[in-house]
């Protein structure tokens, strides 16, 4: 587009100068005597045209339609270069939803851990008349809710990856490394 309004600019530009055309034509004219003319009444007439256009001066239209070019140029030009601005904040954006994506997804998978490292201990208190079946139905529910927002987690950091790939217009390679070796989660307790 912007190339286009580049050219359209040259060519309202060359409305300046003069302009040189030339055309021909080749007829045959008969003149008959009868209604019907005969072959050998034909005559060949053959026009050939020369023709130099000089502006002199016409209103001002070129020069209205060279600074109407030039605006339409401009005007192209930061469109561009708005769309390249906006598509590189928006792959920036991507790729910072793609970190917050990825810290969610490994601070859900570790309250999976530890949920179900709770209904764990939930059960064994229970089989050692410690604790109620109520408490370890509690801890088998937060482990069902803490998989649940594991799983949402997940489908937003594939979102994210998708909205990357639509930012950059292309495909990306990914490289398939489990999240825990992108960013390790500290354990401070020190416990498994």
């Amino acid at each position: 587009m912007v190339e286009a309004r580049r050219l359209a600019v040259k060519l309202y530009r060359s409305q300046y100068w003069p302009s040189l055309y030339a055309s021909s034509s080749v007829s045959h004219i008969a003149y008959p005597t009868d209604f019907w003319p005969r072959r050998r009444q034909f005559l060949r007439s053959w026009d050939a045209y020369l023709t130099l256009d000089v502006p002199i001066f016409n209103g001002f239209r070129t020069h209205g339609q060279v600074v109407e070019a030039k605006a339409e140029y401009e005007k192209a030009r930061a469109a561009r270069d708005l769309t390249v601005k906006g598509a590189a904040i928006e792959a920036s954006q991507a790729r910072d939803e793609i970190e917050r994506a990825q810290t969610t997804l490994l601070a859900r998978r570790e309250t999976v851990r530890q949920a179900r490292r709770a209904w764990e201990l939930a059960g064994v208190r229970f089989t050692n008349g410690m604790s109620t079946q109520i408490e370890v139905s509690d801890a088998r529910l937060q482990l069902h809710s803490s998989e649940v927002n594991e799983v949402q987690a997940m489908r937003d950091y594939l979102l994210a990856i998708a909205q990357l790939e639509r930012a950059v217009g292309r495909p990306l390679s990914v490289e398939r490394r489990p999240l825990e070796q992108l960013a390790p989660v500290s354990n401070p307790e020190g416990t498994r």
